[in-house]
């Protein structure tokens, strides 16, 4: 099957420095060849039947349809604009010489048109004789899929702009619309795909991004050299076709994709956990397998701290893994600290599941690199693989920038999450690796408005890409619940407040919304005295000192690094005649530091009651505030909302079972909370990243309470900070509610602003994409992919001397040293740190490295860096300190 009027072998697709080239059509071929087996896959198959639901096509030939236009997404790479480029192979070259169609273009920019673009203005030509079941609409959003394939979608002005171009320039020439009509059919009759082709409506936005994911990751794969070598020709395509699809399934074993099978058994919790379930736990599996309803896909589990919420949401994945076909699951946590923690769970808990599978659980954040039970499995997965690594390759591969979702299984920040839906690059293959999946979202409180506008549209699309979610919280008010069922697309609520906390909201197959109360477990209730001290350090420590008088463990959990760092020195200096061990925890210390930090923390004050110290304190910002398993027989806390403030009492005596071991005076659970000064016009909160108005309401709630029942008061608490504000309210916080509503709203505006739109939207394909910047510091936050609106935040690595800058050319004395530099850097964020910390801190080589390219090198001389605004100083036990840089002048102007 070669015979072609032209000579199809000579036209290329990809090449190397010497000469070396793989043909067009062999390329296409291999790409049709692993979207066949991706689509065949296990991991897809209830996303490719999904698919085929949507978009009426026959389930038996869908993988064939997804093949063959995966097939035409390189299609536009024959047009003289790529064929005729200086780098293109000299047989290449002698071919359109020949026949009369080689020009020489110049290597400007300006004389270019992206093949991705050619591919979409050239579909319609190219399927004129195979169009007769091809709708209109269907036809045009595979066009912009395919257009987009590089990872942006192209506007119809670009299509219509290079078509007008395409053909100004190729009239001298027919061969090129030959040669494409040639290919076309060719792989037409090749994959054979049969029945009519797949409807993809201007309102099905879900089935389009799902699809245009699937032709990039098939892509991606097929590109790979590796996998795929370079091949100018072949004795015969049908045989070429055959070995393609064996590549294709071995690529895909190396990259796990394949290779392992999680076999359907029964879900019961207690074989999941190997302890009963509490009630909350019990009620979710009970409500799961009532056969007489219809499956949820939604649910929202509200209670306080320690009932089980986890666990709770392993089971659901594990049950909809089963009973719907959820393909995997993203374990989505609000900071980096949170998902290692979790990380180690949920990979306890899969290999517990599935022993002896191959599969491979990711941990996705910033500083993954640093996370030592990644790197155990990276070793475990060298060593189970010996020589051909192929587990290591396979979490590499899917360690890769934008893949990470792909994996089957990761936990993660819910940044990962977010960025799916904002006006990036590749922002399609994100939502494709989320879709048929659990995604399980914990500590939903902490999101602000900016954040929820994002998790909003988030919940739209996953909906509609046949997600089922789970969203954990202690603490939830009502009007964000109801937000989230609309974003989910159920119905509201008739009476969202009758049912009382803690609860768990479930919405099913037909939308229908169904709010269920689960009584704590008698073990969980308490009550917490509450205390009020006030703000002055030496009061601070003695309440401490008081507290601490027959030993036990403290915590003072404070709203600012700077404070947590002030309230360490004097506590150093007041417990200095006592024997009080006292730590100091926050986000400005070196990453490799913070990890160790964090790991020493989580061991003393977590459930082995063998490493905990007798008399401690631990100074804290909010990053024992969410996830962490931590345990404290006395807290101190600055002010702060009271849904944080709340949350944080979840680390007050969380262990029960260890009630008796407390110190005697410790056994009641005691909330210290800091008060706030006193002005002429009511409290001053120091934080002022907190809204002013909930600062307000919350201290309002908690001034005159001496005791909060766990879980008892919860929702009247926040109901009374976040619920409708009375009548009888003073002017103080009628002007902070203005001026809250309207920082809302210029938030809300801004998410709007760079979020993708809706899946019901008309055109979403060819709306416009900012193509925002994902990590780049320097660029204007305007043109930022920003999942959080806060303050600039640069990345510095500390350093004792400019030797430290340089890195070995290659290999393991590489990577080490890239580990090493980015466990010396820290993030920092205060008005001015553009200025202080300018982009020329960026050394040269580091430019060009994936990791390193946007991390300044400062060099600490003795201990100081001096800017212009701040200075930095690096303190191995406080971290680094920023203080006011006073030059002054003669004239006294500063």
């Amino acid at each position: 099957m070669n015979t072609f009027d032209i000579d199809l072998f000579s036209l290329w697709a990809k090449t190397t420095d010497d000469e070396e080239f793989h043909s067009l059509i062999l390329h296409l071929i291999d790409s049709a060849a692993v979207g066949l087996q991706l689509a065949h896959s296990e991991r897809l198959r209830p996303d490719v039947q999904h698919w085929a639901h949507q978009t009426n096509t026959n389930i038996e030939y869908a993988p064939h349809w997804l093949s063959f236009i995966t097939a035409l997404h390189d299609i536009g790479k024959l047009n003289p604009y790529f064929q005729c480029m200086d780098c293109a192979p000299r047989q290449t070259q002698d071919f359109l010489i020949q026949q009369n169609a080689y020009q020489t273009l110049s290597s400007s920019s300006n004389d270019r048109l992206p093949h991705g673009f050619v591919s979409a203005a050239v579909l319609p030509e190219c399927l004129d004789g195979l169009l007769a079941s091809c709708k209109r609409d269907s036809l045009r959003q595979i066009q912009f899929i395919l257009g987009g394939h590089h990872g942006v979608f192209p506007r119809p002005g670009d299509i219509n702009n290079t078509s007008r171009h395409l053909k100004a320039k190729e009239d001298r020439a027919k061969i090129w619309s030959d040669a494409r009509i040639q290919v076309t059919q060719c792989l037409f009759d090749i994959i054979h795909p049969q029945d009519n082709w797949p409807t993809l409506t201007k309102e099905d936005n879900a089935s389009a991004f799902w699809l245009a994911g699937f032709v990039c990751l098939a892509d991606w794969i097929a590109s790979n050299s590796i996998f795929f070598g370079y091949q100018p020709d072949c004795d015969n395509l049908e045989d070429y076709w055959k070995q393609s699809n064996q590549k294709a399934k071995d690529a895909l074993n190396k990259i796990r994709w394949t290779g392992y099978s999680l076999e359907k058994q029964p879900v019961i919790f207690q074989s999941l956990f190997s302890f009963s379930p509490r009630p909350l736990q019990e009620k979710i599996q009970s409500r799961a397998k009532d056969a007489t309803k219809s499956q949820p896909r939604f649910a929202i589990i509200e209670s306080p701290m320690g009932e089980g919420k986890t666990e709770a949401a392993l089971f659901l994945h594990e049950y909809w893994r089963n009973e719907r076909d959820q393909s995997g699951v993203y374990f989505a946590l609000p900071t980096m600290a949170a998902s290692n923690q979790l990380y180690s769970r949920t990979e306890e808990f899969l290999r517990r599941r599935h022993p002896g599978q191959e599969f491979y659980n990711l941990l996705l954040h910033s500083h993954v690199l640093l996370n030592d039970d990644y790197h155990t499995m990276r070793a475990a997965a060298i060593q189970q693989d010996g020589d051909n690594h192929s587990g290591v390759a396979a979490m590499d591969w899917f360690s890769q920038p934008k893949r990470g979702l792909l994996a089957p299984f990761a936990v993660g920040t819910v940044d990962q999450a977010l960025t799916s839906v904002l006006q990036v690059r590749h922002g399609f293959l994100r939502l494709f690796g989320l879709a048929g999946k659990t995604i399980i979202f914990d500590e939903v409180h902490a999101y602000d408005a900016y954040m929820f506008t994002l998790f909003e549209r988030l919940l739209q699309w996953l909906s509609a890409l046949n997600c089922t979610v789970v969203i954990l919280s202690a603490t939830l008010p009502a009007k964000t619940r109801e937000k989230m069922i609309a974003a989910f697309g159920a119905k509201k609520l008739e009476s969202p407040n009758e049912t009382p906390y803690p609860r768990v909201t479930l919405t099913t197959e037909d939308n229908q919304v169904e709010c269920i109360h689960v009584p704590a477990s008698q073990e969980r209730k308490s009550v917490v005295r509450l205390k009020w001290v006030e703000d002055e350090y030496g009061e601070i420590c003695d309440c401490l000192k008081t507290a601490l008088r027959e030993g036990g463990c403290a915590v003072y959990i404070c709203n600012t690094v700077t404070r947590a760092q002030e309230v360490y020195c004097h506590c150093k200096q007041s417990f200095i005649d006592d024997e009080i061990e006292l730590g100091l925890f926050h986000a400005r210390f070196p990453m490799g530091k913070r990890f160790e930090l964090e790991t020493k923390f989580v061991t003393q004050f977590g459930k082995r009651r063998e490493t905990r110290p007798k008399k401690s304190v631990l100074i804290a910002t909010q990053v024992v505030e969410q996830s962490l398993d931590l345990d404290f027989d006395f807290m101190m806390t600055d002010m702060a909302p009271v849904d944080l403030i709340l949350q944080r009492s979840g680390r007050l005596h969380r262990h029960k079972q260890y009630a008796k071991k407390r110190p005697k005076p410790l056994r009641e659970p005691t909330l210290c909370i800091v008060k706030p000064n006193d002005s002429t016009d009511g409290p001053v909160f120091s934080a002022k990243f907190y809204d002013e108005y909930i600062m307000l309401r919350s201290w309002c709630a908690l001034r005159d309470r001496t005791t909060i029942a766990s879980p008892g008061d919860f929702e009247s608490l926040i109901e009374s900070v976040y619920g409708d504000l009375s009548e009888d309210a003073d002017d103080r916080l009628r002007d902070a509610k203005v001026r809250s509503e309207e920082k809302i709203n210029e938030h809300k505006s801004i998410a709007n602003g760079i979020t993708i739109k809706k899946p019901s939207s008309k055109n979403a394909l060819s709306s416009w994409n900012r193509e925002l910047d994902e990590d780049n510091p320097d660029v204007h936050h305007s043109l930022r992919a920003d999942t959080r609106l806060t303050s600039p935040s640069l990345q510095i690595v500390c350093l004792a001397s400019e030797d430290e800058k340089k890195l070995p050319q290659e290999g393991k004395a590489r990577s080490e040293k890239v580990k090493q530099l980015i466990s010396s850097s820290v993030s920092l964020s205060y008005f001015g740190c553009t200025n202080d910390l300018p982009e020329g801190l960026i050394p040269n080589e580091w430019k060009t490295h994936r990791i390193l390219r946007h991390y300044r090198a400062v060099v600490f001389e003795n201990s100081i860096y001096d800017a212009d605004i701040k200075q930095l100083e690096y303190d191995p036990e406080l971290g680094i300190t920023i203080k006011n840089m006073i030059k002054e002048k003669e004239d006294g102007v500063f």
